[in-house]
C-alpha cells in the first residue's frame, strides 16, 4: 500500500477500514502494520483505529482476523471480534514499551509457513 510508505497514517486507516482483506496475494493485512513500522509511529494501532471506524463488516472481520493470528502468541483471546479488539489496544499500551513490530513476521507468517499462530508473534522484544 503506496500510504505506508510515505507514512499517511490517515489515508492508510480509511483504506484499511474500507476495503481491509484477511489476505493480499501472500500477505495479511496485519503485515501492512510491520510493512508500515518505520515510516508510521505507532502503527498498531491502525488496525485498532481501522476496526473502530469501519461500517464494513468484511473490513472489520479481516482486521479482527490479522489481529487474532499476530496476537496468538499472547494467550487466550476473546472470540467476539470488538472484544479482541479492546484486549488487542490493552494489551499493546501495556507492553509497547518492551515490543516492537517484528520485521520479519510476513516470512514467518505467510500461509506456507510451517509453524503454527503461536509461534507467529506481530512482536519481537526491544
Amino acid at each position: 500500500m503506496f500510504y505506508s510508505h510515505v507514512g499517511d497514517r490517515a489515508s492508510l486507516v480509511r483504506v484499511l477500514a474500507m476495503a481491509a482483506r484477511q489476505n493480499v496475494g501472500l500477505r495479511r493485512v496485519e503485515d501492512f502494520v510491520v510493512l508500515s513500522s518505520p515510516a508510521i509511529p505507532d502503527s498498531v494501532t491502525m488496525l485498532f483505529d481501522a476496526f473502530e471506524i469501519s461500517k464494513s463488516p468484511e473490513a472489520k472481520a479481516a482486521i479482527a482476523g490479522g489481529l487474532r493470528f499476530g496476537f496468538a502468541f499472547a494467550g487466550p483471546l476473546p472470540a467476539d471480534d470488538a472484544e479482541l479488539v479492546a484486549w488487542a489496544r490493552k494489551w499493546y499500551e501495556e507492553h509497547r514499551a518492551t515490543y516492537v513490530p517484528d520485521e520479519d513476521y510476513s516470512v514467518r507468517s505467510n500461509m506456507f509457513s510451517a509453524d503454527g499462530p503461536e509461534k507467529n508473534s506481530l512482536f519481537k522484544p526491544r
